[in-house]
């Protein structure tokens, strides 16, 4: 795995030490898996789990627990949970994803976002509260996970 921690845009951040190109997988997600009851139950907050099925949370591990969030990301999340590079990447930068393209819950958890991008929407939140605009780019460049296309009924699959 050619991955460290290290600094980022929002506290501590994964970077790559080689390039990789559009489509080349980074490095693999993985975690318990718990349902939003359990998570509850165990005294996760929200936002933290990822959220791979309408009520499925994984736990993630290092070093995936620590990428950032940005609006205009580098990587991507597959449907068979590994994060691969959406467009080509540097050595030495930081790896990000977009978090509402895992993102479709009831209690509709947000935080503001920081990533200062031209594509910054200003605050993470839901897939489906997203601007048509933003849910067109990540169905299209970035990938969103399978569950959101299926419930919400979208055209396509994800791009990641």
């Amino acid at each position: 795995m050619a991955v460290y921690v290290a600094p980022g845009l929002a506290g501590t951040g994964v970077f790559v030490d080689r390039a990789y190109a559009r489509g080349e997988v980074i490095l693999d997600i993985h975690g318990p898996v718990h349902s939003g009851a359990e998570l509850d139950a165990i005294g996760f907050r929200p936002g933290y789990p990822l959220q791979i099925g309408l009520d499925q949370y994984m736990v993630v591990v290092e070093p995936f627990v620590y990428c950032n969030h940005c609006c205009d990301p580098n990587g991507g999340i597959t449907p068979d949970l590994k994060l691969v590079a959406v467009r080509d990447i540097k050595a030495g930068e930081e790896i990000c994803f977009d978090y509402s393209s895992t993102m479709l819950e009831d209690n509709s958890w947000t935080m503001e976002c920081g990533c200062k991008t031209a594509k910054c929407r200003g605050k993470v939140e839901d897939f489906d509260r997203l601007p048509a605009e933003a849910q067109r780019y990540l169905l299209e460049q970035v990938g969103v996970m399978p569950f959101i296309v299926r419930a919400l009924g979208l055209p396509g699959g994800t791009a990641a």
